[in-house]
C-alpha cells in the first residue's frame, strides 16, 4: 500500500535545556523485542518540559513550551538508561541499595537540565531525544511549568487522565500486565475494543 510520508514535527532545538519532569507514566510490563528476542519489560515514560523554550505550534494560539518524552525500561541496575538519567538528575551517583530504593515518582516537577539530540529514523524523519541529565548550574532557576505536573500509575489511577493520553500511549498501557490484572480482563486485548470514555 502506498503511503504519504509523514510530515516533519517541529524539534525544539538540539543542546542544554532548563526543563522539568511534568509527566510520569507507568505503562506497566508489556512485550518488547530486546537482542533479537520478546522479552517482558516493565515500562514507564517520562516527559520533560523545556520551560524556556517556547514555539507557536498553531496559528493564532500563544506560544507554548517544547515536551520531549522518552520511554524506560523500569529498572535501576547499575547500567540501566533510568538510573544513569537519575543520578544526572540528582548529580550524583548512588549504590545499588541507594538506587533500588529510589522513588521514581520524586522526579515530578523536579528541575533539571536536559540534553537533546536528534535521531533520525529509517523514513528520515527526525525526533528528538534525551542524551543526558544534570542539575541546574548554580545561580540558575526553572520557571514553573506551563503543563500542569501529572502522574499515573496503577496505585494512583485516575481513568479520566487515562483518556485523555494520546492513542498509541493508551494501547501500550491497554495490553499491559498490570492494566489487564487491574481491569480483571483475561487473555489478549484488542486496543480497538476498550470503551474510552
Amino acid at each position: 500500500m502506498l503511503k504519504a510520508p509523514k510530515t516533519q514535527r517541529v524539534l525544539p532545538p538540539e543542546g542544554t535545556h532548563i526543563a522539568r519532569c511534568v509527566r510520569i507514566i507507568h505503562i506497566g510490563t508489556i512485550a518488547e523485542e530486546y537482542m533479537g528476542e520478546m522479552k517482558d519489560m516493565n515500562k514507564v515514560d517520562l516527559t520533560f518540559e523545556l520551560v524556556d523554550e517556547t514555539f507557536v505550534f498553531k496559528d493564532g494560539e500563544d506560544a507554548k513550551p517544547f515536551v520531549v518524552s522518552k520511554e524506560y525500561t523500569l529498572s535501576m541496575g547499575e547500567k540501566a538508561n533510568l538510573r544513569k538519567l537519575v543520578e544526572g538528575i540528582i548529580g550524583k551517583s548512588m549504590v545499588q541499595g541507594e538506587a533500588d530504593m529510589f522513588d521514581i515518582e520524586s522526579l515530578l516537577n523536579k528541575p533539571c537540565l536536559i540534553n537533546i539530540k536528534y535521531k533520525e529514523s529509517k523514513a528520515g524523519n527526525k525526533r528528538a531525544e534525551i542524551a543526558t541529565a544534570s542539575p541546574l548550574m548554580k545561580g540558575q532557576v526553572a520557571t514553573e511549568p506551563f503543563n500542569h505536573p501529572a502522574l499515573l500509575t496503577y496505585e494512583n489511577w485516575n481513568e479520566e487522565y487515562f483518556n485523555s493520553l494520546p492513542s498509541f500511549l493508551k494501547e501500550k498501557i491497554i495490553g499491559s500486565a498490570e492494566y489487564k490484572t487491574m481491569k480483571g480482563i483475561t487473555g489478549e486485548i484488542n486496543p480497538d475494543e476498550v470503551p474510552f470514555e
